[in-house]
């Protein structure tokens, strides 16, 4: 479900200022999580626990975090005593509905969940088919179902038309709530999509209800992809501990439930491990045991408050470049090893290449140092100011000047960071 939190937060900035483009800030400023995540997190927490009832679940989140831009019909049903289904065909229950494909056993209980974890607002047919479809679709995706038989059995089960591409769609969306046409086009930007960052620029570029299409969008492409590691990452540094809580325990739901079910892990991974151990061995980078390495080519791009660099182990440099960016939760910066994805379907995505423990910490520890240390979350003692998830990266920086200098200095080509393998610590 963390694929439609982050398409959440990513698409927070865009829903009343759209942008019909593919080219822009991944988390741009101001980004934060709305009530898409929220309720998102309502449904898992509801579906973790026993005898748990979905509208005191919903009532529960929508108290706690009350300033998330919730629907004026969900408030009035929220605020009400007696809660009764409210007919609605809006999107919402699309948006949230993503947990209940996860913790299912077979597609069958994942469209029962969907429709249990829709039908307590969005009572009309096509409120529930809307998080029907895009259950099946995350759920599918989880089977390692390509995007043509995704896009086929959805069809069958739907009727929605998914023949459009996303140059189409962008031609013509508008802003709309309805699950008739918010749903069709968040899955088609996942299907035509080559990984979940480009399904979700997908979203974002055809306009709309962007938050809510991205936060479908990404459920269904972190099923299909994965989410690499930096953009998890960059995602949960926006949510506060209680949220990000329940993803871990989905998570660990989740694990427990595939490893108990001999037929999923027989579907998922056993009919294609031999073909995924191949395709690992000619395509991840191993590295062994080095002497030396060398940190270079350097190059900062501002609107991410981070950039790239790459990596050379006794002299030879991996062709695929690392990821650094500012704004963890403790102020460190954080470094990303790159990325790739399968075409196998599962497992989604891989480290591109692989190094022992030793080696990426001592790479981690002078990214760290090169850096100026920004505002960690929480309450500053001394000014009394407290930073959050959705505190801009500029307003965290005690000293801007020392990161100018930093910049600069990593601006000259000739710059490099040597690290003597020899005298790291040995754990």
């Amino acid at each position: 479900m963390l694929g439609a939190i982050t398409g959440d937060i990513i698409g927070s900035i865009y829903e009343f200022n759209n942008i019909k483009t593919k080219d822009f800030e991944l988390f741009g400023e101001g980004c934060t999580f709305t009530d898409d995540t929220v309720l998102t997190v309502a449904v898992a927490d509801w579906l973790l626990c026993d005898n748990a009832d979905l509208a005191d679940r919903l009532a529960h989140y929508t108290y706690k975090y009350p300033s998330c831009s919730y629907g004026g019909m969900y408030m009035e049903w929220v605020n009400k005593w007696d809660r009764q289904p409210y007919d609605s065909y809006g999107n919402g229950s699309a948006m949230r509905v993503s947990a209940a494909a996860w913790v299912a056993k077979d597609r069958a209980e994942a469209l029962e969940l969907a429709r249990s974890s829709a039908k307590v607002t969005h009572s009309h047919p096509e409120g529930i088919k809307g998080a029907q479809a895009t259950a099946l679709a995350i759920w599918l995706g989880r089977e390692g179902a390509d995007s043509e038989r995704i896009r086929q059995e959805v069809t069958d089960f739907s009727g929605y038309d998914l023949t459009e591409t996303v140059d189409d769609i962008r031609e013509w969306y508008y802003f709309n709530e309805t699950c008739q046409k918010t749903v069709p086009q968040a899955i088609i930007c996942a299907l035509d999509a080559d990984d979940y960052e480009d399904a979700i620029r997908n979203a974002i570029s055809i306009g709309g209800d962007s938050d809510t299409v991205a936060a479908i969008t990404g459920s269904i492409a972190e099923a299909m992809f994965g989410i690499p590691g930096w953009i998890e990452t960059k995602a949960r540094s926006y949510l506060p501990m209680e949220l990000s809580e329940v993803v871990d325990q989905l998570v660990d739901c989740v694990g427990e439930k595939l490893a108990k079910d001999k037929r999923v892990l027989a579907s998922n991974f056993d009919a294609k491990k031999h073909r995924v151990e191949e395709w690992l061995a000619d395509n991840i980078t191993v590295i062994r045991e080095v002497k030396s390495i060398l940190l270079c080519k350097f190059t900062w791009e501002p609107d991410q408050y981070g950039g790239r660099f790459n990596v050379a182990f006794d002299g030879v440099e991996h062709p695929d470049s690392f990821m650094f960016s500012l704004g963890g939760s403790d102020g460190y910066t954080d470094m990303y090893i790159p990325m790739f994805h399968s075409p196998l379907g599962v497992p989604a995505s891989f480290e591109a290449i692989r190094i022992s423990p030793r080696v990426e910490r001592a790479i981690k520890n002078e990214i760290r140092t090169l850096f100026p240390r920004i505002e960690p979350f929480g309450l500053n003692r001394k000014t009394m100011k407290e930073t959050v998830s959705g505190t801009p990266i500029h307003e965290r920086l005690p000293d801007p000047d020392a990161l100018l200098k930093t910049v600069a200095t990593i601006s000259d080509s000739e710059f490099k960071i040597r690290i003597d393998v020899g005298s790291l610590p040995k754990k």
